[in-house]
């Protein structure tokens, strides 16, 4: 009985383990996704010179497997030279349960 029950308990440890593995991978995933969308709005926005960027702090909330995660993006676009090539540094956190995440990019852009 012992064996049985330490077994048992092993295996539903186990399987709440993988569903917030599950759930930290799928924020993840989704986090590089808004990483790279916003690179290439901005690196669109530079090259057709579509008027004013929106750049420094911004929240975007999504929906993940039936609860509701929010993005805060801190974005910082440098000039490097006078001839139109920026540094654009991006960084994405969230809150995944009480862990705070992080995830961030650094791209070179043209105008």
């Amino acid at each position: 009985m012992i064996v049985l029950s330490t077994g048992i308990v092993l295996v539903y440890r186990s399987f709440f383990l993988c569903v917030d593995y599950l759930n930290n991978l799928s924020t993840r995933v989704y986090a590089t996704h808004l990483l790279d969308s916003r690179i290439a709005e901005i690196n669109r926005s530079l090259a057709t010179e579509a008027g004013a960027l929106h750049l420094g702090p911004l929240v975007e909330t999504v929906p993940i497997n039936r609860r509701q995660v929010r993005y805060d993006f801190d974005m910082k676009l440098d000039p490097l030279s006078p001839s139109g090539l920026y540094k654009l540094t991006i960084d994405l956190t969230w809150f995944d349960g009480r862990r705070k995440m992080h995830e961030g990019r650094v791209a070179y852009l043209m105008r």
